[in-house]
């Protein structure tokens, strides 16, 4: 209740901060829509994924976190700073077979430049496993600052949570408290080595999470309930860009590797090791861009474990409208 209460004096206090923009105002010859600094989103992500039963549950609650910085890390990619202040109200849907969610998000962000963005991110949800009909709800702070130039574009986001699972009737809870940081650098590939690319713009990847969840319970416990996961990214991707009239499509290919350090305590808590240290990744997505006015997004990725039989999916649709 008091982060929900210091979450609304927050959205209060920076609603001020943003009275001051003129919604009529033209700024350098463009509409005035999309140009007052606040925007409203929804995302639906479909997630499915084979794995050990043992791990499943935990594989789906690292899944659940990594798409929110997803989410965080695609929005600034898409961002216009041309609007020194924003602020990004956001509804979020995360479907798996097991486990589902509604996440609700307020992001508040500065830019003094046409190149950067930094700020911070609250969201709540409220989840269920499906099978055990456990209910949840959770908070998560990130913070974020984003560098887009030319030739290059870097993101890194410290974040920082907390789970609380209903486990029956009679008000038995358990409690998870998490943090971590997760970067990403991209850079395009030299203009030399286009010749071969008419229609992407190639470029290489390197992304990391680390990510620390642990569980909490009145009692003591003997097992270690602490997990860790290290993994890292690196890859290939191709852009399109396509415009017509007022409207640009940008399609997106990425493929990469990715490889998990921390494999012996990763499931801490279930007394057992991630055998899926070796996958590959691969990803197409789509974003039609009105203006500075309407965002829509689409996305599909795939990752197989290159060890085991291992797979996870991931289908995302999103709408952004600016305001």
């Amino acid at each position: 209740m008091k982060k929900s209460i210091l979450l609304a004096i927050g959205f209060i206090l920076s609603s001020y901060s943003y009275a001051d923009i003129d919604l009529s105002k033209n700024y350098g010859g463009a509409t005035e829509w999309g140009y007052s600094g606040f925007e409203i989103g929804s995302n639906f992500v479909s997630h499915g994924i084979k794995s050990d039963e043992i791990t499943k549950d935990m594989d789906i609650k690292y899944a659940e976190i990594k798409n929110n910085t997803d989410i965080l890390v695609r929005n600034l990619e898409n961002d216009n700073r041309d609007r020194d202040k924003l602020i990004s109200v956001d509804y979020t849907r995360f479907n798996s077979k097991k486990y589902s969610t509604n996440n609700y998000s307020i992001l508040l962000g500065l830019s003094s430049d046409n190149d950067s963005r930094a700020g911070i991110k609250f969201n709540f949800k409220n989840g269920k496993f499906k099978e055990d009909n456990v209910k949840e709800k959770g908070y998560l702070a990130s913070l974020f600052y984003h560098l887009d130039k030319e030739k290059y574009n870097f993101t890194i986001a410290p974040y920082i949570g907390r789970d609380e699972l209903k486990l029956d009737k009679n008000e038995n809870k358990e409690k998870a408290n998490y943090y971590g940081i997760y970067g990403i650098y991209s850079r395009k590939l030299p203009y030399e080595y286009l010749g071969t690319f008419d229609y992407l713009t190639p470029s290489f990847f390197i992304d990391t999470n680390y990510l620390r969840y642990d569980f909490r319970s009145k009692e003591k416990e003997s097992k270690n309930r602490k997990n860790n996961t290290l993994n890292s990214t690196i890859g290939l991707k191709g852009n399109n860009e396509i415009f017509i009239d007022d409207i640009k499509i940008t399609t997106t290919l990425k493929t990469g590797y990715n490889r998990e350090f921390l494999a012996s305590k990763k499931y801490n808590s279930l007394d057992t090791k991630e055998k899926d240290l070796n996958k590959v990744i691969g990803e197409i997505k789509t974003t039609i861009k009105y203006n500075e006015v309407i965002d829509i997004y689409a996305s599909y990725k795939i990752e197989k474990s290159m060890d085991t039989s291992y797979y996870e999916r991931v289908g995302t649709v999103g709408l952004k409208i600016k305001f």
